[in-house]
């Protein structure tokens, strides 16, 4: 199993972020991959909506479901999405804070074939992604936009690495210091940096 965590703070109330990432139908404003979801569930939403998405990877389109498995608005979100390649078990917490809401997200993802062979790799590039994903809804709810270069959710980055040919994906299990010269220490540094710096702009208050 692989485990994804990160934060940010967004300077708008708790309410407003909690309504808008719930709505599963916004996100291809903020996920340029996501190239539809359409609620096919019955009635408002809260416990037990499902969501039918698709992203694309490599060229191809990839279906999935997402479920909410809990909803305690506005303060917790979990949710599971299935797909073939993997499960996905997700959190968000929304926190008021004095710059506005402070949402933090936890995921699991549990993958299947070979893709369990490269959980370090996983870990390692998804926290990067959901980084990014995170920030270009920051900057599309405090109006500054959408970052061209921000990267799919996690769910599309395994789903793209298990469309990864055999003979391309078999030096990514390798150990770290063989594939790029570092060691697992050096990568875990670095992998740390990213992130820090990640929290410092989600710390910065906004302009004006």
């Amino acid at each position: 199993m692989v485990r994804i965590d990160g934060q940010i703070v967004i300077s708008l109330p708790v309410e407003e972020v909690f309504d808008f990432v719930a709505d599963e139908r916004n996100e291809p404003r903020y996920n340029a991959r996501m190239r539809r979801a359409e609620k096919i569930s019955q009635g408002p939403i809260g416990l037990g909506t499902r969501y039918r998405a698709e992203v694309m990877s490599m060229g191809r389109p990839i279906p999935m479901v997402i479920e909410f498995t809990g909803y305690e608005r506005p303060r917790r979100l979990t949710s599971t999405t299935r797909m073939s390649s993997m499960d996905i078990g997700y959190t968000l917490t929304f926190e008021p804070v004095a710059e506005g809401t402070r949402m933090r997200w936890s995921g699991e993802v549990e993958p299947r074939g070979i893709l369990k062979l490269m959980a370090p790799f996983v870990a390692w590039m998804g926290r990067r992604q959901e980084l990014r994903i995170w920030t270009s809804l920051k900057g599309l709810l405090e109006g500054q936009g959408t970052s061209g270069s921000r990267g799919a959710k996690v769910s599309l980055i395994l789903d793209t690495l298990s469309a990864v040919p055999i003979w391309v994906a078999t030096p990514l299990v390798r150990p770290w210091h063989m594939r790029w010269g570092a060691t697992c220490a050096e990568v875990t540094a670095s992998g740390q940096r990213v992130d820090d710096v990640g929290a410092q702009a989600a710390r910065k208050p906004p302009a004006g």
